[in-house]
């Protein structure tokens, strides 16, 4: 049975109607997170983390629990989840840090709470509390993560700029040349010269590295392939990295200029001039963000 059949037997007991304006703006929330692209395994986690802790209130809290009192319930929880982990050690430290850190940033939402700039959102709640993350990682580790974030930004970039429409269409082997000064030849396995080619294969091997000709297609040549999709890797990297958006939602949203709050919305905008992809400018949706840049 259905939690709709259940509901119209009446064996979930009488509907809290009190509650509806807390519940409607968790459903809301939750197809928000949905729509900015984080992944349902996510969202799924999120919502059993919120079903426990409605749980909890109802059975536990002083109060009950609706969209008034929610900020009370969820400090009361918070220092039940401090005293497991402080008191008791049922429950590790870090354990119920993460799972307070969860509510308080979907509460964030629901509560219209008002966020301080020098305070993490999620902080804005669970700063009240008494739990606090526990740091295992020393400053100089975090720096040095962030300095190979950034030079891993860099390579990404420098690949976007080395991997042009004209380069991927202009003669073989093409030099690929990164930021540390490193040159790779593409494809690795052919020579700069053909001195060591036999006659035989000279004609074959001179086709394979000539420019293609405007009716001649990339996704047709395995070499020039590769490097497309190299390029479109990067691309998409850069774009993830950029919104925070799971990795499988922006195959299916459409090549326009990307602009968006991913914590609170997310819109394109109408007018768009500037280049998708490779070089491809659209005005108005065109395929996907993906599909827009193999289009070349």
């Amino acid at each position: 049975m259905l939690v709709d059949d259940y509901i119209k037997l009446g064996r979930l007991g009488k509907p809290l109607s009190e509650r509806l304006e807390l519940i409607e703006k968790l459903h809301e929330r939750f197809k928000t997170l949905l729509v900015i692209g984080r992944s349902h395994h996510y969202v799924k986690e999120l919502l059993w983390s919120t079903v426990k802790f409605i749980v909890w209130s109802d059975e536990y809290g002083t109060k009950a629990l609706r969209l008034e009192t929610a900020e009370q319930a969820y400090l009361e929880w918070a220092e039940h989840l401090w005293h497991r982990a402080n008191i008791k050690r049922d429950l590790k430290k870090n354990v119920a840090y993460d799972q307070a850190a969860k509510i308080a940033g979907i509460l964030l939402y629901v509560l219209n709470l008002k966020v301080d700039e020098r305070v993490s959102s999620s902080n804005i709640l669970i700063r009240k509390t008494r739990l606090r993350k526990e740091r295992g990682r020393s400053r100089k580790a975090d720096k040095s993560n962030l300095a190979n974030a950034a030079i891993f930004g860099h390579f990404l970039v420098s690949l976007c700029e080395a991997l042009t429409v004209e380069n991927i269409r202009g003669p073989l082997p093409f030099v690929l040349r990164l930021p540390n000064g490193v040159e790779r030849r593409w494809p690795a396995g052919m020579s700069k010269s053909l001195e060591e080619v036999s006659s035989r294969d000279m004609a074959s091997r001179l086709r394979l590295r000539q420019a293609l000709q405007p009716h001649q297609q990339i996704i047709d040549n395995m070499h020039r392939a590769a490097m497309a999709n190299l390029r479109i890797e990067a691309e998409l990297a850069i774009f993830v990295a950029q919104t925070g958006m799971n990795a499988s939602r922006p195959c299916v949203l459409n090549a326009r200029n990307f602009d968006g709050n991913m914590t609170t919305k997310m819109y394109w905008r109408s007018k768009s001039t500037k280049s998708v992809g490779m070089g491809k400018h659209c005005s108005e949706p065109s395929g996907n963000i993906v599909a827009g840049l193999i289009v070349i």
